[in-house]
């Protein structure tokens, strides 16, 4: 019961609102997931293949599939970060959060293609839908422990962590493969690589630990 001269803290967020939007990203991604010949689905199964994936001309509306997807893996990814960095989220938090995060991802897309194709100047494309849809994932695994850790309190919080901590190794393991199978397949090309490891996997990281922590 709420008495008079006892306020309550404000709850920008509210449950059923937080709740609709988790069920509208969950329908949303069930939809575009149906789709076994979808970009995201083809880029996946080539992973660990050498063969190109492409079967056809990438359709606008293959891109915008993928580009949809990568959008609401973002949304788990800013789900999770928002639960763990605060108590009480607000609307303003996770816009920020969230906008920081397409931001990094639209830097690092840039700078990898300058990149690749500066020293290498092929295979970037493929290498590119790739990437997106590990990063899809990702998120995907990202929003799925922001579901456990917020409605299934009887999961213990440790098993969810876990099965995030394994699903980010096979990712970076992932990223490190797929790289070595486009570019860094010769040995002289060791310090490109250690180059790319250091400036666009390692220092992202380290700073944004930093300014968790710090």
């Amino acid at each position: 019961m709420r008495h008079i001269g006892i306020p309550l803290p404000p709850m920008a967020v509210q449950p059923d609102v937080q709740m609709g939007i988790i069920l509208f990203i969950s329908m949303a991604m069930l939809l575009l997931l149906r789709n076994r010949q979808s970009l995201f689905v083809s880029s996946l199964r080539s992973i660990y293949d050498k063969n190109l994936f492409f079967a056809g001309k990438i359709t606008m509306g293959d891109q915008v599939q993928q580009y949809t997807l990568l959008i609401l893996s973002i949304t788990g990814f800013s789900l999770l970060a928002t639960h763990q960095l605060y108590a009480q989220p607000t609307w303003g938090t996770m816009g920020l959060i969230f906008a920081g995060i397409c931001l990094y991802y639209l830097l690092k897309i840039g700078i990898m293609q300058t990149y690749f194709r500066f020293f290498f100047g092929n295979n970037v494309l493929e290498f590119l839908y790739k990437y997106t849809s590990l990063t899809i994932v990702m998120g995907i695994g990202c929003f799925g422990a922001y579901i456990g850790l917020t409605y299934a309190p009887l999961v213990p919080n440790i098993l969810l962590y876990t099965l995030l901590v394994f699903l980010s190794v096979i990712y970076f393991l992932s990223i490190i493969y797929i790289l070595f199978q486009h570019f860094f397949n010769r040995p002289c090309l060791i310090f490109h690589f250690i180059l790319y490891l250091c400036t666009l996997e390692l220092l992202p990281v380290l700073l944004l630990v930093k300014w968790v922590l710090f």
